[in-house]
């Protein structure tokens, strides 16, 4: 393949296809344990109750528990991979083993999201 710009378009849209094919492909579980809360700015901060205290048989006075709040920080972390191919590779038509490489790729980031 010529290193043109639009081959190169044309590579690169196709490995994007196949990262996105493994991505949606992959059933992510973080769901199962986890609330999804969108974030907006580079951290966020949350408050939450701590300890409910348990209910009890109401015999006598009332006894009057107390509530304790905790919070904690989490900040926003970015991550990214890059990879290189060898433009040998490009050049002889020998880059048809990249797509499910990047496939794959795509299914990794899905499960560790």
């Amino acid at each position: 393949m010529e290193l043109i710009q639009s081959n190169l378009s044309g590579l690169f849209q196709g490995f994007e296809t196949a990262f996105n094919k493994g991505f949606q492909g992959a059933q992510s579980r973080y769901k199962t344990v986890e609330m999804e809360i969108p974030s907006t700015t580079a951290e966020e901060n949350y408050g939450w109750l701590g300890s409910i205290p348990a209910i009890r048989e109401w015999l006598g006075d009332r006894i009057v528990q107390s509530l304790s709040i905790t919070g904690y920080q989490i900040k926003n972390r970015r991550f990214e991979v890059t990879v290189g191919i060898p433009r040998e590779k490009i050049e002889d038509d020998q880059y048809g083993i990249y797509g499910p490489i990047m496939e794959k790729m795509g299914h990794k980031c899905r499960l560790a999201s």
